[in-house]
């Protein structure tokens, strides 16, 4: 087991690290899994000496703490997980259970180091408002998260179709209003691409998550797609 400093001494946490995030996607031994819906999770830091920091599930599934036994600047242990380890996350949710499919990859990541006792790295990266937090384990298998809830599954008002999604090489766009303005941007928030074609080309784009969005003479949507 791998000790870390604890609160009070020299290497402190990273302040921004005390948040609300939201999951966007795991990624484990390179495959891309996104969550049927941006489940929220809190740290904060509870001035408790039993458990020094917690990370805090406000969903409709669950509710309650998992401790976090330290932080630094770069890296965290897990103490003691408790809704996340029994399994209580999506206890009472409805059929088809996407959560629960999503949390059987997603929570091993925290599991797993608990067990262990090793530690998982963190980074926040930060794009005008926009924060991206990065929590990778030993393996380098990662959970990504956003500051702000960026999930559009249950948007009713879409004038847009994108298919295929997943997609290797093009990704096409029917529209039922006119198109002005298309554009891509990287999971972290950097337009990685721009057109005003309904056809758009991502063979030049890295695999993982991204967020096309759509201008139309009505206003603006955005989908989540996943480049493989």
């Amino acid at each position: 087991m791998v000790l870390l400093t604890l609160k009070g001494n020299a290497q402190e946490p990273d302040p921004r690290i005390f948040s609300t995030w939201y999951i966007l996607e795991y990624i484990e031994e390179g495959v891309s899994y996104v969550p049927p819906d941006n489940y929220p999770i809190q740290i904060f830091d509870e001035s408790n000496q039993d458990c020094p920091y917690f990370f805090h599930f406000p969903n409709p599934w669950a509710s309650g703490p998992d401790c976090i036994g330290s932080i630094t600047e770069t890296h965290f242990v897990i103490q003691e997980l408790g809704i996340l380890a029994k399994g209580e996350i999506c206890q009472n949710e409805p059929p088809p259970l996407p959560c629960a499919d999503f949390f059987s990859k997603y929570a091993p990541l925290y599991r797993d180091a608990e067990t262990t006792g090793d530690l998982l790295s963190y980074t926040i990266e930060e794009v005008q408002n926009k924060r991206t937090l990065i929590v990778t384990n030993l393996d380098g298998d990662q959970a990504i998260y956003s500051n702000q809830y960026l999930s559009i599954n249950d948007y009713s008002g879409r004038k847009a179709v994108v298919y295929p999604n997943p997609v290797n090489d093009q990704l096409f766009i029917a529209s039922e209003v006119q198109i002005e303005k298309v554009r891509v941007y990287s999971l972290h928030g950097k337009l990685v691409l721009e057109t005003f074609s309904s056809i758009i080309n991502f063979s030049s784009l890295h695999n993982g998550l991204y967020f096309v969005e759509i201008g139309t003479i009505e206003g603006k949507e955005i989908h989540k797609i996943i480049k493989q």
